[in-house]
């Protein structure tokens, strides 16, 4: 999306947000019209209330004082003509007839005043409730006529906003397709200019990748060469025979190769319990999570060699073992064949992995070596069923019987050149080779249960802390194809094992995810 079209889009936006807030601080207004027009309602039907009421107690009031003067007259009556009647009944005749007549009319003028009394509440009723229809006539007019306003506003409100979705679907489907067409046209242009470029630089590194196993063929032989004539002279200048055109820092790390090779092929394996120990830092540097792995599994071993980039690094607490550099475990083991195959038990193992909890991972080594011989002719902490059936090879340990085989497989395939080719040829190969050769095999944790089986060590990472005690270095890098575990996991377990100096220092250093140094 260009800046033009990024501006469009915005000042659309900003329409859209103008238009919601005038249709909501219309609605507020009827809305609060509405509630004015109830409050008027309200105040209508309680003055009518109160006027039924007074006219109530006004005509229960003259009732009453009417019922008053009909009974004090009649008893006034009563009574003077029962003393007329005493006194002179028979005299007093006419007179009497007089005063009845005059009594007549003031009754009559009583009756007639009360009459026009009773009238004119009457007629006050009569106007009370003629007011209070035309009240509620101009009440429901209005109520009506606001009703119908409200819904033919809301009727014109639902049409108009209506009409702007469609229109601003219309163009969301415009402008959708216009980037379409651009990302495509892109992406198009992109992934011609990455096939072109992704073939060049295919071409360059298999050229570059040629000339480099020449020259790693080339100085393996050289190197070899010198070291067996090192080997039958046992002469200090070694490094007045080593060929000119190699590097001076190939040229240090080869003599020291050749110094311990020397030293180590004094040394007599048969019988012994051996440990190889790969170790490589692209930072130079060791950490302390190594020498922690190293120091549990050192007393099952009688010789532990560490092959390493960076010698000079290591800081051990325990002085029982040997430093090499520039070496794997193909050159070490095709260099002391003889030697190694006497060997009561040949441990391979690298520094993948972290000891999490120490105790679990010092129960399991003692579950795996404290019989001898052991319970397989090869065992490993955890095998795998992808692919094949095979023991991951960042820890296999191999009894005398196997030992052998493993010595001759090494030499039969050569060494490995990148990762794909350690996998291939010596994870999945070697357990293939030894289990076709009839020996049996054992793994603490294994994926046979998975439906589709994917890498133990990341799929089930916390089945093999549990049994193991340790968690591979690329869980907590995050660097497995596909995800294991989260950051919430690596929080939780660096709580958990807060005493683990090494573990902590590993994920400070890496500045892994989700921890907080305490």
């Amino acid at each position: 999306m260009n800046a033009k079209q990024e501006r469009a889009h915005h000042l659309e936006l900003h329409k859209m947000k103008r238009t919601n807030n005038e249709l909501s601080n219309y609605n507020a207004a009827l809305e609060a019209e509405c509630n004015h027009l109830r409050r008027v309602s309200e105040k209508y039907a309680a003055e009518n209330d109160a006027l039924s009421k007074q006219h109530a107690i006004a005509m229960e009031t003259e009732r009453v004082k009417m019922n008053a003067l009909q009974l004090e007259f009649t008893q006034e009556t009563q009574l003077r003509f029962k003393q007329l009647q005493a006194n002179n009944e028979a005299q007093h005749q006419n007179a009497l007839s007089d005063a009845k007549r005059r009594l007549d009319a003031a009754l009559n003028e009583h009756r007639a005043a009360l009459d026009a009394a009773i009238q004119k509440l009457n007629e006050e009723r009569t106007q009370m409730k003629h007011n209070d229809l035309m009240r509620e006539r101009e009440y429901k007019q209005l109520s009506e006529q606001l009703a119908a306003q409200h819904k033919t506003i809301m009727d014109e409100e639902r049409t108009q906003m209506k009409n702007d979705d469609l229109m601003r679907e219309r163009e969301y489907k415009q402008l959708a397709e216009q980037l379409a067409e651009q990302l495509a046209a892109q992406h198009k242009t992109i992934m011609d200019e990455g096939i072109e470029e992704k073939r060049r630089q295919e071409a360059h590194f298999n050229s570059e990748i040629q000339k480099l196993n020449e020259e790693r063929t080339r100085l393996q032989e050289q190197a070899q060469a010198e070291m067996e004539n090192t080997q039958r002279k046992l002469s200090a200048d070694l490094d007045m025979k080593l060929d000119a055109s190699i590097s001076e820092s190939l040229h240090d790390a080869v003599t020291s190769n050749c110094t311990h090779m020397q030293w180590m092929n004094v040394l007599d394996f048969r019988g012994k319990r051996v440990m190889l120990y790969s170790h490589y830092s692209e930072s130079n540097e060791v950490q302390d999570y190594n020498v922690l792995t190293i120091e549990c599994m050192q007393h099952y071993f009688d010789h532990i060699i560490v092959l390493t980039n960076c010698p000079n690094k290591w800081n051990m607490r325990s002085p029982n073992y040997n430093q090499c550099h520039l070496l794997n475990y193909g050159v070490f083991i095709m260099q002391l064949e003889t030697s190694l195959v006497n060997a009561s038990r040949l441990c391979l193992t690298n520094d993948s992995f972290i000891v999490v909890d120490v105790n679990a991972f010092s129960i399991c080594i003692k579950r795996l070596f404290d019989r001898e011989p052991m319970s397989h002719d090869f065992v490993g902490l955890t095998s795998s069923y992808e692919n094949v059936y095979h023991l991951q090879s960042y820890f296999m340990c191999f009894g005398g019987t196997a030992i052998p085989a493993v010595v001759s497989y090494f030499k039969t395939h050569g060494l490995p050149f990148n990762h794909a080719d350690a996998i291939g040829k010596y994870e999945l190969g070697m357990s293939l080779h030894l289990t076709n050769l009839g020996l049996t095999s054992f793994a603490l944790v294994t994926n046979n249960d998975m439906k589709r089986p994917l890498n133990t060590t990341c799929c089930k990472w916390s089945n093999v802390l549990e049994e193991t005690g340790i968690v591979k270095r690329q869980n907590f890098l995050k660097k497995y194809a596909y995800a294991g575990m989260t950051d919430k996991d690596i929080a939780k377990i660096a709580e958990n094992h807060a005493y683990n100096a090494e573990l902590l220092q590993f994920l400070k250093c890496n500045n892994v995810r989700a921890f907080t140094p305490r």
